[in-house]
């Protein structure tokens, strides 16, 4: 690892980012489960900053509807029925968010995975949250949340379907170029045209 790594404040992983279409991400995930041992290769499906925080923002939602007991119309079974779902309903909101969270903690997820598969739309949708010297600043009122995949040195990047970010215009494609990896793979089927 080169200094510049250090230099640029890069969380260094081991673990390889697979980049492919939306369409391919279960099939990656199906295939390393089936091609390896149980517990030998973790892999992590990173769906975006935007669904994770879609999460967050419906658990947070569904937590706000305790004000609802209040209701003199209701009768008691379907309050009972409300708690009950909400009991059983919660837990599992929570365990998902709380987990999909640390993924925007770019060590949790440079060390808890030895795979990342996240598809090209991610990358999009990602490709504006990123921390500049204009948005950096300690006098903000909101502060930017950067995606994690680009604050990580990783050993390998694969693009799958390569074809896909064709144009050096396209957001991927320029998130892809902003990505430090030590090695680069693309994998194409297709013929890739220079534009």
């Amino acid at each position: 690892m080169d200094s510049s790594v250090v230099a640029k404040g890069l969380v260094p992983s081991q673990a390889t980012l697979i980049v492919c279409p939306a369409a391919l991400v279960a099939q990656w995930a199906a295939e390393f489960k089936r091609h390896t041992s149980p517990g030998s290769v973790r892999v992590i499906v990173y769906e975006g900053i935007k669904t994770i925080t879609k999460l967050a923002y419906q658990y947070n939602n569904t937590c706000d509807d305790d004000d609802d007991d209040d209701d003199d119309d209701d009768d008691n079974a379907s309050r009972r029925m409300r708690r009950a779902w909400r009991q059983r309903v919660r837990p599992a909101q929570e365990r998902q968010w709380r987990r999909n969270a640390k993924l925007l903690d770019p060590r949790h997820l440079a060390f808890s995975a030895d795979v990342v598969l996240v598809s090209y739309a991610v990358l999009r949708d990602d490709f504006h949250f990123k921390v500049t010297e204009r948005n950096a600043g300690s006098h903000r009122r909101f502060h930017t949340v950067a995606s994690p995949l680009r604050q990580i040195y990783w050993n390998r990047l694969a693009l799958d379907e390569a074809q896909m970010i064709d144009r050096p215009t396209a957001k991927s494609a320029e998130f892809c170029a902003e990505l430090s990896a030590r090695c680069r793979w693309c994998v194409c089927v297709n013929v890739c045209y220079r534009y």
